[in-house]
């Protein structure tokens, strides 16, 4: 999926040799501290699934990494909007991910991707799918970021507050996917119409932002 992150987001032409100086370094230091930035209810998930590993003989540090390497998905686009907006890693990647809280992205992400696929070319309209879903996130992070800028405010604490307030002053845009959302989550399954559905609808509420 880096790969294709590259391929559809780097700059053009390509340049390996730079493109590895830069998101090597900050590939590694998000490592260290993504999943102390999700969710409780996801956290107790990997655990879950780490003690899989850990039930059959690997050391639960080793397990645990290898949980969370889904994490460094989001690792590029976290990288670009951090230089984007002139801001620590650390503090776009705690709004990248409070975006995603707050509007059931990771939820939505984790459905689709765990959707069967029958062909290649079903394969790949999920990837588009994911890949606009996770970019439109990245652009709602880049808004909420400058918005928190405009303000002086770039605690890491107040980060969950701030990005709710700023959400609440887009609620009308984001009214109709929000219960979108709901209805999603009410279903007993999420199939590729439904996940179609959201992205376009997400696109849209990013044009009412923007």
């Amino acid at each position: 999926r880096a790969v294709l992150w590259f391929l559809r987001h780097g700059t053009t032409p390509l340049d390996i040799q730079r493109d590895v100086d830069i998101y090597h370094p900050a590939i590694q230091e998000l490592g260290h501290f993504l999943p102390s930035l999700v969710t409780a209810n996801d956290m107790a998930k990997r655990r879950q699934r780490a003690k899989d590993f850990i039930d059959v003989g690997v050391p639960e540090a080793l397990a645990m990494e290898v949980v969370n390497l889904s994490l460094l998905v989001f690792g590029c686009r976290i990288t670009q909007i951090a230089a984007r907006t002139n801001v620590p890693l650390r503090f776009a990647a705690s709004v990248f991910f409070a975006i995603a809280d707050a509007l059931d992205l990771h939820w939505l992400l984790e459905r689709g991707s765990r959707l069967p696929t029958a062909s290649y070319w079903d394969k790949l309209s999920q990837g588009s799918i994911l890949d606009d879903i996770t970019t439109a996130q990245g652009d709602l992070a880049e808004r909420a970021i400058l918005a928190l800028q405009s303000k002086g405010d770039l605690s890491l604490q107040h980060v969950p507050q701030g990005v709710a307030q700023w959400l609440d002053t887009h609620a009308v845009a984001f009214l109709n996917f929000r219960q979108l959302m709901a209805d999603f989550k009410a279903s007993s399954t999420v199939d590729m119409a439904m996940l179609n559905v959201a992205a376009r609808q997400f696109l849209r509420v990013l044009r009412k932002v923007g």
